[in-house]
């Protein structure tokens, strides 16, 4: 293993450490910096239909719901659990129970594979309102996060995006 490799190695524990607050900010911020510079292409990746449609089901909830979404998915990231609840309204819940019913946008993201994952944020990031992108990337970032995002400046483009598929 190379010295880069355990930097990013380290980096990544370090990620996993964070609050889920200081994920999303520091996920915020890697975005508005490194956006521009990372594409990713809809071929190969799992149902473009797929993502599309659940990027359109976040789009469509309110700011705050939005917010709660996202911890969701680093919350259950963090735990190494895939818990799932079920929406709070019981007609929805009824049909989130029933096999070939609708599933929960969080099932939805967790049955995605980290390519898609990883298309997903894309694609959200550049959908969402840019009020909300900036406010979390303006979010005061901890030391340890402010270091993630220095070491992951250092790094080539691809190494960033395998960095990225692995917190996705």
């Amino acid at each position: 293993m190379t010295s880069a490799n355990t930097n990013t190695a380290q980096t990544l524990r370090s990620f996993q450490h964070l609050d889920v607050d200081q994920q999303i900010a520091a996920l915020a911020y890697l975005y508005t910096e490194l956006g521009q510079s990372i594409s990713f292409p809809s071929s190969g990746v799992t149902s473009s239909n797929e993502i599309s449609q659940l990027v359109k089901h976040v789009k469509e909830l309110r700011s705050e719901d939005q917010l709660q979404f996202i911890r969701d998915v680093f919350s259950s990231q963090q735990s190494g659990r895939e818990e799932v609840a079920l929406d709070p309204h019981p007609s929805k819940a009824l049909l989130e129970l029933i096999p070939g019913g609708t599933k929960d946008p969080l099932s939805h993201y967790q049955s995605l594979d980290p390519n898609a994952r990883l298309a997903f944020w894309y694609r959200l990031a550049q959908e969402l309102d840019r009020d909300a992108i900036s406010t979390a990337a303006t979010t005061q970032l901890s030391s340890g996060a402010q270091e993630i995002i220095n070491h992951l400046k250092s790094l080539e483009v691809s190494q960033q995006v395998d960095f990225l598929r692995q917190i996705v």
